[in-house]
């Protein structure tokens, strides 16, 4: 969703493989970050999609890593993030 993927579904005919590899590598590096091993689907996963294309896949990095990162601080509250506790009574 946060990619637009599903924006333009005649985009998404268009350029499907490049939106997959798109979502699944955020998928991926969001659930490193979260501390799970997902490289045994997602690598596969990703290869397919992408036809064992490399600059597809190095192509989409900054997008992938702009939204894991987004995803993330949704994950994170900020007071999470800057080691601040709330006292519970």
């Amino acid at each position: 969703m946060l990619l637009g993927h599903t924006e333009d579904l005649a985009e998404y005919a268009e350029h499907g493989g490049l939106m997959e590899v798109e979502a699944e590598s955020v998928a991926y590096v969001v659930s490193g970050m979260a501390g799970f091993n997902t490289s045994a689907y997602s690598v596969g996963y990703i290869a397919g999609w992408s036809d064992g294309d490399t600059e597809l896949i190095k192509s989409t990095a900054a997008r992938v890593l702009r939204t894991a990162h987004q995803i993330a601080g949704i994950l994170t509250p900020e007071d999470d993030a800057t080691g601040a506790t709330e006292d519970v009574a």
